[in-house]
């Protein structure tokens, strides 16, 4: 990361995934009202308060993760939120379990 950062700032910061909810930093916009990635990973840095905050706007800004949310479509969400590989690594099981627990 340092050396991506040394070449590129903006650019190592998109290259990352952010916070406990591993949002990357290329989707920064639809995070939030961000302008740039720093402001994006300033505030992923701030509190796990601040992220669960964008991970709520990450879920509104996108209609179809937010009705699987919604609906609790396990494969839908992992869908929507890790693309169309998902199933590779179980994250609607992941998901439905963690959801179960909680």
């Amino acid at each position: 990361m340092l050396k991506a950062y040394r070449l590129n700032p903006e650019a190592a910061l998109k290259a990352c995934s952010w916070g406990a909810f591993q949002i990357l930093g290329m989707n920064y916009a639809i995070a939030g009202d961000y302008d740039n990635a720093q402001l994006f990973v300033r505030d992923m840095c701030t509190s796990e308060a601040k992220q669960l905050t964008i991970l709520r706007q990450f879920i509104d800004k996108n209609s179809r993760l937010r009705k699987a949310v919604q609906d609790k479509e396990w494969d839908k969400i992992a869908y929507h939120y890790n693309g169309p590989k998902y199933a590779e690594n179980n994250y609607q099981i992941k998901l439905k379990e963690a959801y179960e627990k909680l």
